[in-house]
């Protein structure tokens, strides 16, 4: 099957791909075809493409904001 990771931000696909490629998860990755030549993708550059399974990380930090806003 092939696997896509999606997150809005440039920055996050820089740091999602460093885990995924030096952490204990490269071997397993491995199992499941990239989209277009790479696992991890920004939504705006995913867009037009398709993958059997899709995973979209939100994560944000914004240091001006607090939790309690």
């Amino acid at each position: 099957p092939s696997l896509a990771i999606l997150t809005p931000y440039r920055k996050q696909l820089e740091r999602l791909n460093t885990a995924l490629w030096h952490g204990p998860a490269s071997a397993r990755l491995q199992r499941f075809e990239p989209v277009g030549g790479a696992y991890v993708h920004t939504v705006d550059s995913f867009q037009g493409n398709e993958a059997d399974i899709v995973i979209v990380s939100l994560v944000r930090n914004n240091h001006h904001h607090a939790l309690s806003r």
